[in-house]
């Protein structure tokens, strides 16, 4: 899990990068705010996965996204999958299920259209 915990959050480091350099500056502020509220006084940049996806989770990223590039590749469901696994294996040492790596290896490395 951990090794594709870090996948995810590297990419979603790069995606929130490249996204928050077009995004039209109204809805850059609404991603600036809700960045302090989750990161208190740290950028996104410095937060962990579980922060990043509760940003992701919460903003309207993934809905721009697919609206512009017509597909629905990502999905905030997804995301919140995995970050139950993650809390479950690195806060309360439950152990993860062949299955459920394999599904979570999936959303990483799988493209879906």
């Amino acid at each position: 899990m951990t090794k594709y915990g870090k996948i995810i959050e590297l990419l979603l480091r790069d995606l929130f990068r490249e996204i928050s350099i077009i995004l039209p500056p109204r809805e850059r502020t609404g991603f600036l705010q809700l960045e302090m509220q989750i990161g208190k006084s740290r950028p996104f940049g410095k937060f962990g996965l579980g922060e990043m996806i509760d940003f992701f989770s919460k903003s309207e990223i993934f809905s721009l996204l697919n609206n512009f590039l017509r597909n629905t590749i990502f999905n905030s469901n997804r995301l919140n999958d995995i970050n139950s696994y993650r809390i479950d294996q690195t806060h309360y040492d439950v152990e993860i299920l062949k299955a459920e790596v394999d599904n979570i290896r999936k959303d990483v490395t799988s493209r879906r259209d």
